[in-house]
């Protein structure tokens, strides 16, 4: 199994469980990659928060997206 696919089990384990202890633990992860990607990769990270914004909005797409 290669890592692409371990993660991805362990993804989809985590959000179909329910558990919030699991949803936490994928949280705090979630973060510290962010973190990383902020330090070394300024544009990705921001091309990622644009997205993640768009669960504020009834618009799901970026402003890249809807150009």
């Amino acid at each position: 199994m290669t890592q692409k696919e371990k993660f991805e089990d362990l993804y989809n384990s985590i959000i179909s469980s329910r558990n919030t202890k699991n949803m936490k633990i994928l949280g705090c992860m979630t973060k510290k990659i962010m973190y990383t990607i902020i330090d070394n990769h300024p544009q990705m990270a921001e091309e990622m928060l644009n997205v993640l914004e768009a669960i504020n909005w009834d618009n799901y797409l970026t402003e890249k997206e809807a150009e």
